[in-house]
């Protein structure tokens, strides 16, 4: 699973594991200003890809009853998007960033993006 996939704990720089509900809204802000970055973005656009690139055939559309048939081609519509999304719009889907965001929205606090 990737780190933007985890929306239970974040591993510091020393290696402590740390419930997201234990962090302080600040370095909420700053994991989520860290993904912000250019270069997290740019290397994120290509291994979601990755990772689209390898999901399962149902995942993707395939009908197991007829596999000839394609139902839909989310694949395709993903990488479109992918292609396509602001760096904002990409940040802001990832579901580490919408539990710092939560978090931090239920104690009252704002976070970028």
């Amino acid at each position: 699973m990737g780190w933007w996939m985890n929306t239970e704990s974040w591993t510091t720089r020393t290696g402590a594991v740390v419930p997201l509900e234990q962090l302080s809204p600040s370095h909420r802000e700053n994991i989520i200003a860290m993904i912000h970055s250019r270069s997290v973005v740019r290397r994120l656009r290509s291994v979601l890809g990755y990772f689209a690139l390898l999901a399962p055939a149902n995942y993707i559309g395939f009908d197991y009853e007829n596999d000839d048939v394609l139902l839909a081609d989310p694949f395709s519509e993903y990488m479109d998007w992918l292609d396509s999304a602001s760096d904002d719009e990409i940040v802001n889907s990832l579901p580490l960033v919408k539990r710092l965001v939560e978090l931090n929205a239920a104690e009252g606090n704002s976070s970028p993006g």
